[in-house]
C-alpha cells in the first residue's frame, strides 16, 4: 500500500473537493433541467431559450471541470502506480482507506445523475418535439382560416 505522505493526502483531498463540485454542478443540471420540463409542461416557451441557455452553461462548466478532473486523476493515479488514464473505479479499488470508499461513493453518485440526467433531457426532448408538432397544427389551422 502507499505510504500517505502529506502530499499524497492533499492530492487526494483535491481530487475529492473537486468530485464534489463536479457532483454540486451535475445537481445544478437537474435542477435546470427539471426547470426546463415544467416550462415545457406549462407552455411557457417565452423562458425557453433562457432554460436552455442555462442548461449550456452548466454543461460548459462542466467540460471545464472534466478537464481539470483528468489532470487530477492522473497525479492520484501515477502516485498509486496505474496508468494514466485510470478510472474513477481503478483508482478507489486502489486507494487507501478513507479515501477508496469515498471515490467508490463519488463513482456511484455520478452513475445515479448520469440516468436521472439521461431521463430528464430525453422527457425535455419529447416534450418540446410535442410541443413544435403542436405549435405547427395550429399554425396550419390558423393559415387555413385565413380569408
Amino acid at each position: 500500500m502507499t505510504e500517505l505522505t502529506g502530499e499524497f493526502v492533499a492530492d487526494f483531498a483535491e481530487l475529492s473537493d473537486l468530485l464534489w463540485h463536479e457532483r454540486e454542478l451535475l445537481d445544478l443540471l437537474v435542477f435546470k433541467l427539471e426547470s426546463e420540463r415544467l416550462l415545457l409542461e406549462a407552455g411557457a416557451v417565452r423562458w425557453l431559450a433562457r432554460s436552455t441557455r442555462e442548461v449550456d452553461l452548466v454543461l460548459e462548466q462542466l467540460g471545464l471541470t472534466e478537464v481539470t478532473r483528468a489532470l487530477e486523476v492522473d497525479a492520484v493515479a501515477e502516485q498509486l502506480g496505474l496508468p494514466s488514464n485510470a478510472g474513477l473505479a481503478e483508482l478507489a479499488d486502489a486507494a487507501p482507506s478513507p479515501w477508496g470508499e469515498l471515490f467508490h461513493a463519488h463513482r456511484a453518485a455520478f452513475r445515479t445523475m448520469i440516468v436521472e440526467i439521461t431521463d430528464l433531457a430525453e422527457a425535455n426532448r419529447i416534450a418540446l418535439t410535442d410541443a413544435c408538432a403542436s405549435s405547427e397544427r395550429v399554425l396550419r389551422e390558423v393559415a387555413a382560416w385565413t380569408p
